[in-house]
């Protein structure tokens, strides 16, 4: 391609996209957006001249918004930290190594974390989901803001998220390329967080922020929505200490800590109504008229204690505070209402979850609160335990796609149950 082609390429492409052509010259293009003048530079379109006589050395791995050639990686990232969070991707610019040229001409692999290329740009330029991110953001917020007395640099304007690079890969594949960058990449992740605690992570799909593909278990409201500043105040004294877990759950926006600190509410009773199980058996037992203070009376006493400990496993206990503490038909009710909003069977349904199969649940008395309490613990085993002999089941890999997916899934019920424990082991003021 050459310089009149890109040319002609880039106005065809911006004037479908929506801008308004309004001048021409030999070595620039000239646009409107909602009243803003936008321009395209010599510079800019020989930039695309140059990604488009090399583009098919490049593929679309190992995702959407990631671009590999066997010398050369680029793929999105997102830093995770909530105070990261703050600075936008212009802040950030990280490097791993030297990318300094030795005397020979050669140059060692480095890595680094900044935003994106002007390659990665040209290469995803008229990608409609790329073309989203830019109408939806920079070009969405400078459109009809500002009138510059001269034309701003459309380039300027288009969407540059935070991007990881990894340069001089010098592999005979893309394959080879791509196995190699794995490694120095996951390497980078852990040293950066490690030393500059600013943890990211990649990105497989492009953020867009308008269109969803589904409906989020977020967006999931149960009982009443409570809208404005005016609350209803509290007639109960909550626990402090189940407070501060709830504090902790709502306070994070990663979807594994949420699901164990909700968790956490429920298992802080875990011994006391275990043993209040076990005191309500023994006080039958002790208190009915046949009782005898004799060997084989005494026996039976001594081995329920024994059967106890030995066989009230987490499970069971994780049941009895879930009947002691919440009524099983609010539960159905909840379940029922749920499911309703996804428009999908996910409690009423057999499936897998995290290597355990789980039974579809029977919306009934009695039927409910056992197979609620065996897909808690299946996903609070995965996401504790992360040896892979732990009862040999499938563990959670952080900010995977899929296992992502199936925590947000799970945050509601466990919430619910978390601020009916909550409610009902307070006490009145």
């Amino acid at each position: 391609m050459d310089f009149i082609e890109a040319k002609e390429q880039l106005k065809q492409g911006y004037i479908k996209a929506g801008l308004e052509l309004s001048d021409e010259h030999g070595e620039e293009l000239f646009f409107n957006f909602r009243s803003d003048p936008l321009k395209i530079s010599k510079e800019d379109i020989e930039s695309y001249v140059e990604l488009s006589n090399t583009r098919n050395s490049f593929e679309t791995k190992p995702s959407e918004c990631s671009i590999i050639s066997k010398n050369y990686r680029e793929q999105i990232v997102t830093n995770i930290h909530p105070r990261a969070r703050l600075m936008g991707p212009r802040f950030w610019e990280f490097m791993f190594g030297d990318d300094k040229i030795s005397e020979d001409g050669s140059q060692e692999i480095y890595v680094k974390v900044s935003p994106c290329s002007d390659t990665f740009i040209n290469y995803f330029r008229f990608e409609d989901k790329y073309l989203e991110m830019c109408f939806d953001g920079p070009l969405r917020h400078r459109g009809g803001v500002r009138r510059p007395e001269s034309h701003v640099e459309l380039k300027e304007s288009l969407y540059r998220p935070l991007t990881i690079k990894v340069f001089n890969l010098n592999e005979d594949s893309i394959n080879a390329a791509l196995q190699k960058s794995n490694h120095l990449i996951d390497s980078c992740i852990f040293t950066l967080s490690s030393l500059k605690e600013n943890p990211i992570e990649l990105l497989e799909e492009w953020p867009l922020r308008r269109r969803r593909k589904r409906k989020e278990p977020r967006d999931f409201e149960y009982g009443t929505f409570h809208n404005g500043r005016n609350l209803p105040l509290p007639k109960f004294r909550a626990n402090s200490t189940l407070v501060r877990f709830y504090q902790q759950a709502t306070g994070t926006d990663i979807p594994a800590l949420k699901y164990l600190a909700f968790y956490q509410i429920l298992e802080y009773f875990y011994l006391s109504v275990s043993d209040e199980v076990l005191y309500n058996s023994l006080t039958r037992k002790i208190n009915d008229l046949k009782f005898k203070t004799n060997p084989s009376h005494l026996d039976k006493i001594i081995q329920d204690v024994v059967n106890h400990k030995r066989e009230n496993d987490e499970t069971e206990m994780l049941k009895s505070v879930l009947k002691k503490f919440i009524d099983e038909e609010e539960i159905i009710d909840f379940i029922k209402e749920y499911e309703g909003f996804l428009e999908k069977k996910v409690y009423t349904a057999s499936r897998t979850v995290f290597g355990v199969e789980i039974t579809a649940t029977s919306l009934k008395t009695s039927h409910t609160i056992g197979n609620v309490a065996k897909i808690i613990k299946a996903i609070r085993n995965a996401l504790v335990h992360s040896s892979d002999r732990h009862e040999r089941n499938d563990r959670y890999i952080p900010y995977s796609k899929e296992g992502t997916y199936l925590i947000e899934l799970e945050l509601p019920l466990i919430k619910f149950l978390a601020e009916k424990v909550i409610v009902a082991s307070s006490s009145s003021l």
